[in-house]
């Protein structure tokens, strides 16, 4: 009897769609993206990939036109322009003023052989 039981990897099991060409995304660039009828903001900062819905959950408001800031302990966020709520790039939580708001669905990628790939499940 085994005494632990493995959990299969669930990115195995994902459709994998590429999006973009590992090089047409810089370090500290973003870019907006069509998926399946979807703009997603894809962000290359500090040497890794985020991806969100570009709109925000609250108002709607285009998140492309935002700022990106970096909290030492939280990592990464994307500040709407409409009413500065910030969205996490690492777990989609979106808080404003410190307090949790909601969160966003999580966006998969990964990059391999030149290009980027947006997991769709």
């Amino acid at each position: 009897m085994a005494m632990f039981q493995t959990k299969q990897c669930p990115f195995k099991e994902m459709n994998w769609v590429p999006i973009l060409r590992s090089e047409d995304l810089q370090e500290g660039v973003s870019q907006v993206v069509q998926v399946q009828g979807v703009a997603m903001l894809v962000i290359r900062y500090r040497r890794k990939l985020y991806a969100v819905y570009n709109r925000c959950p609250h108002a709607g408001a285009e998140l492309s036109c935002g700022t990106i800031k970096y909290y030492r302990i939280g990592g990464p966020v994307v500040t709407c322009p409409g009413h500065q709520w910030e969205i996490s790039l690492r777990n989609g939580i979106a808080s404003f003023r410190g307090r949790v708001k909601g969160r966003m669905k999580p966006v998969y990628l990964k990059e391999e052989s030149g290009h980027i790939y947006m997991a769709l499940s």
